[in-house]
């Protein structure tokens, strides 16, 4: 179950301060260049305020937000403010696209696009948070969905960097106090959550996600994460080294055709071979093997987007058609209810008399100009007397309903009549 582009969050373009980008220690982005990127500021009021991927009360939660905690507005959206808060959002990324970088606690993006959901899962319900992350942008690790499984096949819950925004009810915030510099205290409130004590050092009591699953501490919790930590981190094990020019070109073979066989595959699994193109990649410092290796990941990343994409908009056509069965049902029931014939009769409609020649004469009973049966009768009643009338028709059925081919018509079932009763007289058909 491949999610596409996860996304996590970044700070906005060209940001003032490239570490404050990142999301690791180091100062604020200077208040005179916020102010032209914030509407304004206000604060959560007393109730304390719950954060949405989207304006509506229906949006899932990315983040329940304390009284008194700062709000950075970029938009007024009716009811509601399209914000960013000191520290960011809660929200899940695909495993497939995190790898640790050499700070604890901090991972880092390895694709383009990816996705910042509020849940775990790459479906409709989990309409993700804007914009999407970039490669080499950095999210702070909170907690796993699933420790269980591996890395690639995993969500990862962390903090979006700054410049994801998400949605807060206006009814749920409060302007900030007389004489209060906003911009001053969004910098600091800013350079104050980064301090806040990172995942990985929480301990394994540590519930965050479904699965209540927790980060261990430092370097060791990247490694229970599945992690491949960084070369030169402290008590982690060395990753594989470089490959030399001529294990590159093999190994670039050996990558191409685990894409081809994936590619083949009903359920392809596409991490593992990015890893092989990320290695040749890495190994190399310029040359034609090197580009070919990059154009290897760039057509890997597009695959997994196209597969999340398929899956979401699949996902999206069983729901809708969920709705328009629910829908139908409910029309049917409506006029079951208001219809006084209903359940009265095995069949009503009107009569109608079909000649053919070298034929026997058959009588059809039509519905909203459908045939939805055909009745005979064995005497008790002559069928003709009742063509152009409306009736309710009881009887035994002798051939059940059965679909036609391409290019013929169903047939429809057929009915030994036991009662006819007129309910309407002729009329035009």
């Amino acid at each position: 179950m491949l999610a596409a582009s996860a996304a996590a969050q970044e700070t906005p373009a060209q940001p003032a301060n490239p570490a404050a980008a990142a999301g690791s220690s180091g100062a604020a982005t200077p208040p005179a260049a916020q102010k032209s990127k914030y509407m304004r500021y206000l604060k959560v009021a007393s109730a304390g305020a719950t954060a949405r991927n989207f304006g509506d009360a229906n949006g899932a939660s990315v983040s329940k937000l304390p009284a008194g905690t700062l709000v950075a507005v970029y938009e007024e959206r009716g009811d509601w403010l399209e914000c960013e808060v000191p520290g960011g959002f809660e929200i899940w990324v695909y495993g497939q696209f995190v790898k640790a970088s050499s700070e604890a606690g901090v991972l880092e993006i390895t694709g383009s696009d990816v996705r910042a959901r509020p849940l775990p899962s790459s479906g409709p319900e989990s309409y993700p948070l804007q914009p999407n992350l970039s490669k080499g942008d950095r999210v702070r690790l909170i907690a796993r969905n699933d420790a269980a499984k591996p890395l690639a096949e995993d969500w990862i819950k962390v903090y979006s960097p700054p410049g994801v925004r998400g949605f807060v009810a206006k009814s749920e915030c409060e302007a900030l106090a007389s004489g209060t510099d906003g911009a001053a205290a969004w910098a600091g409130a800013v350079i104050e959550a980064r301090k806040r004590t990172p995942a990985s050092s929480l301990g394994a009591a540590k519930a965050a996600g479904p699965a209540g699953i927790a980060a261990d501490s430092g370097a060791a919790a990247a490694a229970a994460a599945g992690v491949e930590t960084a070369a030169g981190d402290s008590g982690s094990a060395a990753p594989a080294g470089p490959l030399s020019p001529q294990e590159a070109v093999e190994a670039l073979k050996a990558a191409d055709a685990a894409l081809a066989r994936e590619k083949a595959s009903a359920q392809p699994q596409f991490a593992p071979v990015r890893d092989q193109y990320q290695r040749v990649f890495d190994s190399l410092q310029d040359g034609a093997t090197k580009e070919l290796a990059k154009k290897g990941l760039d057509q890997v990343d597009t695959l997994v987007q196209a597969l999340e994409l398929k899956r979401e908009l699949q996902a999206q056509k069983e729901r809708m058609e969920q709705d328009n069965l629910r829908r139908q049902e409910a029309l049917a029931q409506a006029a079951k209810n208001k219809d006084i014939y209903s359940g009265r009769f095995d069949t009503r409609g009107w009569i109608e008399k079909k000649v053919v020649s070298g034929q026997p004469t058959t009588y059809l009973i039509r519905w909203g100009g459908d045939p939805v049966a055909e009745i005979q009768c064995n005497g008790r009643y002559d069928l003709a007397d009742y063509v152009g009338y409306e009736v309710g028709i009881n009887g035994s059925e002798l051939r059940s309903y059965a679909p036609g081919d391409i290019g013929k018509v169903a047939v429809p079932r057929l009915i030994d009549v036991r009662r006819i009763e007129v309910l309407s007289g002729r009329k035009e058909r």
